[in-house]
């Protein structure tokens, strides 16, 4: 099954299960918010390469990408920042 169906059976089964349509009304009011707002246009596809002075928050501080080159693994996460 491709991830586009498999996501469009759970957005059926929240919007027709137990979920209240006030929480369901309120979900898709901010997922339309999003979409309006074009918020992947500016987003890294698969493939991309990162800017290295892109500043990354970590344990140690804020650094940038390029500072932990030296490390044997790196493993990004993004969280949109706009809430």
């Amino acid at each position: 099954m491709d991830l586009q169906k498999r996501l469009a059976e759970i957005q059926q089964e929240f919007e027709t299960g137990d979920t209240p349509q006030k929480t369901v009304d309120v979900l898709n009011g901010h997922i339309e918010s999003l979409l309006a707002a074009d918020v992947t246009k500016d987003a890294l596809n698969v493939g991309d390469l990162a800017p290295l002075d892109l500043m990354v928050q970590s344990i140690s501080g804020t650094n940038s990408l390029e500072s932990f080159f030296s490390e044997k693994y790196l493993v990004l996460t993004w969280f949109r920042g706009n809430w």
